[in-house]
Protein backbone atom coordinates (compact mmCIF):
# COMPACT_ATOMS: atom_id res chain seq x y z
CA UNK A 1 0.00 0.00 0.00
CA UNK A 2 1.29 3.30 -0.61
CA UNK A 3 0.25 6.88 0.97
CA UNK A 4 0.55 9.86 0.22
CA UNK A 5 0.31 12.96 1.79
CA UNK A 6 -2.39 15.71 1.02
CA UNK A 7 -0.93 18.39 -1.56
CA UNK A 8 -2.51 20.87 0.00
CA UNK A 9 -0.71 20.42 3.18
CA UNK A 10 2.29 20.26 1.84
CA UNK A 11 2.56 23.38 -0.25
CA UNK A 12 0.78 25.30 2.90
CA UNK A 13 3.95 24.17 4.85
CA UNK A 14 6.45 25.12 2.03
CA UNK A 15 5.03 28.57 1.49
CA UNK A 16 4.77 29.06 5.48
CA UNK A 17 8.48 28.79 5.13
CA UNK A 18 9.02 30.67 1.71
CA UNK A 19 7.38 34.13 3.24
CA UNK A 20 7.93 33.82 6.98
CA UNK A 21 11.30 32.20 7.60
CA UNK A 22 13.51 35.18 5.56
CA UNK A 23 11.50 37.69 7.45
CA UNK A 24 12.12 36.16 10.99
CA UNK A 25 16.02 36.27 10.09
CA UNK A 26 15.81 39.65 8.74
CA UNK A 27 14.35 40.61 12.28
CA UNK A 28 16.75 38.45 14.50
CA UNK A 29 19.63 39.35 13.22
CA UNK A 30 18.96 42.95 11.13
CA UNK A 31 16.05 44.12 13.75
CA UNK A 32 17.22 45.17 16.84
CA UNK A 33 16.04 44.41 20.03
CA UNK A 34 12.89 46.85 19.61
CA UNK A 35 11.33 45.31 16.68
CA UNK A 36 12.39 41.82 17.45
CA UNK A 37 10.75 42.70 21.22
CA UNK A 38 7.48 43.95 18.84
CA UNK A 39 7.49 40.28 17.07
CA UNK A 40 8.00 38.40 20.19
CA UNK A 41 4.99 40.47 22.00
CA UNK A 42 2.81 39.80 19.04
CA UNK A 43 3.53 36.04 19.57
CA UNK A 44 2.88 36.10 23.25
CA UNK A 45 -0.64 37.85 22.62
CA UNK A 46 -1.34 35.32 20.71
CA UNK A 47 -0.27 32.46 22.71
CA UNK A 48 -1.82 33.77 25.34
CA UNK A 49 -5.17 34.03 23.66
CA UNK A 50 -4.99 30.41 22.52
CA UNK A 51 -4.16 29.51 26.06
CA UNK A 52 -6.90 31.07 27.67
CA UNK A 53 -9.73 29.96 25.28
CA UNK A 54 -8.56 26.28 25.95
CA UNK A 55 -8.62 26.57 30.14
CA UNK A 56 -11.30 29.33 30.52
CA UNK A 57 -13.67 27.25 28.22
CA UNK A 58 -14.50 24.20 30.75
CA UNK A 59 -15.37 26.63 33.83
CA UNK A 60 -18.98 26.30 33.23
CA UNK A 61 -19.74 30.10 32.87
CA UNK A 62 -18.18 33.14 31.24
CA UNK A 63 -14.66 34.05 33.22
CA UNK A 64 -14.63 38.19 33.49
CA UNK A 65 -12.96 39.54 30.63
CA UNK A 66 -10.87 41.19 33.51
CA UNK A 67 -8.33 37.78 33.70
CA UNK A 68 -7.19 37.57 30.29
CA UNK A 69 -6.75 41.66 29.80
CA UNK A 70 -4.72 41.84 33.38
CA UNK A 71 -2.49 38.97 31.71
CA UNK A 72 -2.05 40.65 28.29
CA UNK A 73 -1.58 44.00 30.40
CA UNK A 74 1.47 42.59 32.60
CA UNK A 75 2.80 40.11 29.93
CA UNK A 76 3.42 43.01 27.62
CA UNK A 77 5.66 44.68 30.62
CA UNK A 78 7.02 41.80 31.49
CA UNK A 79 8.47 41.96 27.45
CA UNK A 80 9.17 45.79 27.95
CA UNK A 81 11.26 45.16 31.06
CA UNK A 82 13.24 42.22 29.64
CA UNK A 83 13.89 44.99 26.49
CA UNK A 84 15.57 47.07 28.95
CA UNK A 85 17.04 44.21 30.43
CA UNK A 86 15.33 44.99 33.52
CA UNK A 87 15.05 42.21 35.70
CA UNK A 88 13.06 44.18 38.58
CA UNK A 89 10.86 45.31 35.98
CA UNK A 90 10.01 41.69 35.32
CA UNK A 91 9.59 40.42 38.57
CA UNK A 92 7.57 43.36 38.90
CA UNK A 93 5.08 42.61 36.16
CA UNK A 94 4.85 39.29 37.33
CA UNK A 95 4.25 40.54 41.28
CA UNK A 96 1.50 42.99 39.87
CA UNK A 97 -0.20 40.25 37.99
CA UNK A 98 -0.46 37.72 40.83
CA UNK A 99 -1.74 40.66 43.48
CA UNK A 100 -4.42 42.07 40.54
CA UNK A 101 -5.61 38.80 39.88
CA UNK A 102 -5.66 37.99 43.59
CA UNK A 103 -7.39 41.38 44.29
CA UNK A 104 -10.22 40.97 42.07
CA UNK A 105 -10.81 37.39 42.45
CA UNK A 106 -11.49 38.37 46.37
CA UNK A 107 -14.13 40.61 45.33
CA UNK A 108 -15.55 38.89 42.41
CA UNK A 109 -15.87 35.71 43.85
CA UNK A 110 -17.03 36.03 47.53
CA UNK A 111 -19.25 32.76 47.52
CA UNK A 112 -17.66 30.51 45.65
CA UNK A 113 -14.44 28.43 45.30
CA UNK A 114 -13.38 28.92 41.59
CA UNK A 115 -11.03 31.75 42.51
CA UNK A 116 -8.18 29.51 43.38
CA UNK A 117 -8.10 27.91 39.89
CA UNK A 118 -9.07 30.56 38.28
CA UNK A 119 -6.43 32.95 39.79
CA UNK A 120 -3.77 29.58 39.14
CA UNK A 121 -4.43 29.26 35.50
CA UNK A 122 -4.34 33.31 34.61
CA UNK A 123 -0.60 33.55 36.43
CA UNK A 124 0.55 30.07 35.41
CA UNK A 125 -0.51 31.50 31.68
CA UNK A 126 1.62 34.71 32.18
CA UNK A 127 4.61 32.11 33.34
CA UNK A 128 4.44 29.88 30.81
CA UNK A 129 4.44 31.61 28.26
CA UNK A 130 5.00 35.48 28.23
CA UNK A 131 8.57 35.09 31.36
CA UNK A 132 10.02 32.56 28.92
CA UNK A 133 9.44 34.57 26.25
CA UNK A 134 11.22 37.28 27.72
CA UNK A 135 14.45 35.33 28.18
CA UNK A 136 14.54 35.16 24.50
CA UNK A 137 14.10 38.65 24.33
CA UNK A 138 17.15 38.64 27.25
CA UNK A 139 18.92 35.94 25.20
CA UNK A 140 18.54 38.13 21.71
CA UNK A 141 20.66 41.19 23.29
CA UNK A 142 23.45 39.24 24.85
CA UNK A 143 26.73 37.82 23.18
CA UNK A 144 25.97 35.75 20.11
CA UNK A 145 21.96 36.60 20.97
CA UNK A 146 20.70 36.18 17.70
CA UNK A 147 23.05 33.18 16.45
CA UNK A 148 21.81 31.61 19.90
CA UNK A 149 18.15 32.18 18.90
CA UNK A 150 18.52 31.02 15.51
CA UNK A 151 20.62 27.91 16.14
CA UNK A 152 17.24 26.89 18.23
CA UNK A 153 14.62 28.06 15.51
CA UNK A 154 17.00 25.91 13.06
CA UNK A 155 16.80 22.79 15.11
CA UNK A 156 13.28 22.48 15.81
CA UNK A 157 12.30 23.54 12.27
CA UNK A 158 14.37 20.70 10.55
CA UNK A 159 13.63 18.57 13.24
CA UNK A 160 9.64 19.37 12.64
CA UNK A 161 10.54 18.89 8.66
CA UNK A 162 12.00 14.78 9.42
CA UNK A 163 9.39 14.19 11.97
CA UNK A 164 6.22 15.33 9.57
CA UNK A 165 7.54 13.21 6.36
CA UNK A 166 8.78 10.47 8.45
CA UNK A 167 5.49 9.79 9.83
CA UNK A 168 3.39 10.69 6.59
CA UNK A 169 5.26 8.10 4.39
CA UNK A 170 6.75 5.97 6.91
CA UNK A 171 5.10 5.94 10.11
CA UNK A 172 3.12 2.31 11.03
CA UNK A 173 3.60 2.19 14.64
CA UNK A 174 1.87 4.87 16.93
CA UNK A 175 3.77 6.14 19.54
CA UNK A 176 1.53 7.13 22.32
CA UNK A 177 -2.65 7.30 20.89
CA UNK A 178 -4.49 8.08 24.29
CA UNK A 179 -2.43 11.19 24.36
CA UNK A 180 -1.99 11.79 20.69
CA UNK A 181 -3.44 9.64 17.77
CA UNK A 182 -1.11 11.29 15.40
CA UNK A 183 2.34 10.38 16.29
CA UNK A 184 4.43 7.47 15.41
CA UNK A 185 7.91 5.94 16.59
CA UNK A 186 9.10 5.98 13.07
CA UNK A 187 7.77 9.89 13.11
CA UNK A 188 9.98 10.44 16.52
CA UNK A 189 13.30 8.73 15.73
CA UNK A 190 12.98 10.33 12.34
CA UNK A 191 12.81 13.98 13.76
CA UNK A 192 15.11 12.65 16.49
CA UNK A 193 17.83 12.08 13.99
CA UNK A 194 16.79 15.57 12.07
CA UNK A 195 17.63 17.41 15.20
CA UNK A 196 21.11 15.87 16.03
CA UNK A 197 22.17 16.48 12.11
CA UNK A 198 20.91 19.98 12.10
CA UNK A 199 22.36 20.67 14.87
CA UNK A 200 25.87 19.61 13.57
CA UNK A 201 25.38 21.10 10.47
CA UNK A 202 24.67 24.49 12.43
CA UNK A 203 28.14 24.48 14.53
CA UNK A 204 30.16 23.28 11.56
CA UNK A 205 28.71 26.20 9.00
CA UNK A 206 27.21 28.97 10.86
CA UNK A 207 28.20 29.15 15.11
CA UNK A 208 31.48 27.72 15.39
CA UNK A 209 31.82 29.12 18.91
CA UNK A 210 28.41 26.62 19.72
CA UNK A 211 30.09 23.94 22.38
CA UNK A 212 29.76 20.65 21.00
CA UNK A 213 27.70 19.35 24.44
CA UNK A 214 25.51 22.19 24.22
CA UNK A 215 24.69 21.15 20.54
CA UNK A 216 24.12 18.14 21.25
CA UNK A 217 21.74 18.84 24.50
CA UNK A 218 19.92 21.74 22.14
CA UNK A 219 18.98 18.65 19.56
CA UNK A 220 17.76 16.14 21.92
CA UNK A 221 15.61 18.45 24.23
CA UNK A 222 14.14 20.05 20.74
CA UNK A 223 12.71 16.33 19.61
CA UNK A 224 9.48 16.87 17.89
CA UNK A 225 6.25 15.26 18.49
CA UNK A 226 4.30 16.08 15.74
CA UNK A 227 4.45 12.86 13.19
CA UNK A 228 1.94 11.73 11.41
CA UNK A 229 0.66 8.51 11.79
CA UNK A 230 -0.43 6.41 8.36
CA UNK A 231 -2.86 4.75 9.93
CA UNK A 232 -5.59 7.53 12.05
CA UNK A 233 -8.23 7.46 9.67
CA UNK A 234 -8.73 11.90 10.77
CA UNK A 235 -4.43 12.58 9.33
CA UNK A 236 -4.02 14.40 6.09
CA UNK A 237 -2.72 11.09 4.79
CA UNK A 238 -4.55 8.94 2.76
CA UNK A 239 -4.28 5.46 1.24
CA UNK A 240 -4.24 5.53 -2.49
Amino acid sequence: MVFMMNPQTHWKRWLTVLVLVPILILIIFKGGTLLFAILVLIAGLISMWEYFSIVFNDEGSPVPLFYPFWGYLTGAGLLAAAAYHSWPGMVGALCADVVGVAAFSVLHFRHTEKAPLIVAKQVFGVLYVFLLLGFAILIHGGTEGPRWLFFVIWVIAWGDAGAFYAGSYLGRHKLCPAVSPKKTIEGAVAGLLSNLVSALLYKMFIFHALPLAACLIFALAGLPDNSATCSNPNSSVRPV
